[in-house]
């Protein structure tokens, strides 16, 4: 039986002709846990994970006493998710996920009931940036000028926050969220002087708790194909808002409870304070650095010098497309459940996204596991589901889940563009 350096080397080797192949990912294993790599007891490797999982040159970049700088964005990137999870445990995908949506110019919806980590994570990435951090609690009564001045910090020589977090999304009125929507679109809000750019980079975090959507109010009978109207169709996407303001943010992310090894390794450690201020906090574990980690210069300079491959956009058009209701690109089980499908701007999310991520992972290009990796937060809070998919406890994941099983990666004419309509 082979001894563990064995073992180490064989899963590096692994390791890089599957990212010579296109596939796999550096720092992710085999079932999606950086920690875990397939083989051995699961729980074991969270309380003591083997360091022959990990690159050399990434471990000898995460070591305390090295100040050697990472040589490539991909490294960078391991690095930062190393440094954070000694503070955030079991958050690695939420993390990439809102690095991605940062380095699109995206916002994020952030779903999960209080203590899942939702503030402590966007504090933690925006220390680890560099970033000007602000956090606002949203009220039911809170009136748009009330909300921009909260946001301005009401003094017009503070600069204003390039990571904005705002708690309870769901209560707030609807000329808040459209005061959101203006100022997101526009890139200028409302100062106490007038108007005033937003910073840039920028990032929106909205925070809302889980829904569950009930039965419908009434009680007429609709058919699987039926459509529900208005706030009942709704309901079942993004909770107690519309859906019209819920496609405004790139992703939506669920924040669940951690798996009981993670939290076990929490309690674990004597460094993590409950009683400590999370400020103090992240400052004990290094991330009060004035350098960025990664820096988002370089990794849009380099999303704007390649375009995506032309397989890759079919892919992705088949898999939106196909929730959009009586297009005639849907599957029946779409025409049974979903109400309304993803528009163009969640093309646009899931593609970006995936080009983020192939740059993240040191690939000059995406693929189709970057588009599966992120379909389910880009499209989640994109589709409506209809009376009867609610009756029937449907979930959005569950169809996403099929949508991604059910939809080609590969079809005749994938390597040629469309041509252009007839005038």
């Amino acid at each position: 039986m082979p001894g563990a350096p064995e073992q180490g080397a064989a899963r590096r080797a692994s390791r890089a002709n599957r990212l010579e192949n296109g596939s796999g990912d550096p720092f992710y294993g085999g079932d999606g846990d950086p920690f875990y790599s397939g083989d051995g007891d699961p729980f074991q490797a969270l309380i003591s994970p083997n360091i022959d999982q990990f690159p050399n040159d990434a471990m000898d970049n995460c070591s305390p006493n090295s100040h050697r700088p990472p040589t490539s964005i991909a490294e960078s990137f391991r690095q930062m998710q190393l440094d954070l999870s000694s503070h955030v445990i079991g958050k690695e995908r939420e993390l990439e996920q809102l690095l991605i949506a940062l380095i699109q110019g995206g916002h994020c919806l952030l779903e999960g009931v209080a203590g899942t980590a939702k503030s402590t994570l966007a504090d933690c990435l925006g220390r680890s940036m560099g970033l000007r951090s602000r956090q606002m609690t949203l009220a039911s009564d809170m009136a748009p000028v009330e909300f921009y001045e909260l946001w301005s910090d009401e003094t017009e020589e503070s600069d204003p926050p390039n990571l904005l977090l705002l708690d309870g999304i769901e209560q707030c009125s609807a000329k808040v969220r459209g005061a959101i929507v203006d100022a997101t679109q526009s890139g200028l809000f409302r100062g106490p002087r007038g108007l005033r750019p937003i910073a840039t980079p920028f990032l929106l975090l909205a925070t809302h708790p889980p829904y569950q959507p009930g039965p419908p109010p009434y009680a007429a009978p609709s058919g699987p194909s039926t459509p529900t109207s208005g706030h009942a169709a709704n309901e079942a996407t993004s909770g107690p808002f519309e859906a019209r303001f819920a496609d405004q943010f790139m992703f939506q992310i669920p924040f669940r409870y951690p798996g009981y090894g993670e939290e076990f390794l929490a309690f674990r450690s004597p460094r993590r304070s409950q009683s400590e201020p999370r400020g103090e906090r992240a400052a004990s574990t290094g991330l009060d650095s004035t350098r960025p980690s990664i820096d988002l210069t370089e990794v849009r300079r380099q999303l704007a010098s390649d375009d995506p491959p032309v397989p890759l956009v079919h892919y992705v058009l088949r898999l939106v497309r196909a929730t959009r209701v009586y297009e005639g690109e849907d599957h029946d089980f779409i025409l049974e459940y979903v109400s309304q499908g993803a528009g163009p701007r969640g093309v646009a999310s899931l593609l970006g996204a995936a080009r983020a991520r192939a740059v993240l992972y040191g690939r000059d290009h995406a693929n189709v596991d970057d588009v599966r990796a992120l379909a389910h937060c880009t499209l989640r809070h994109r589709l409506s589901l209809n009376a009867h998919a609610i009756r029937n406890g449907i979930t959005v994941d569950q169809l996403i889940d099929r949508l991604l099983e059910e939809t080609p990666e590969r079809a005749v004419g994938d390597t040629e563009a469309p041509s252009p309509p007839a005038k």
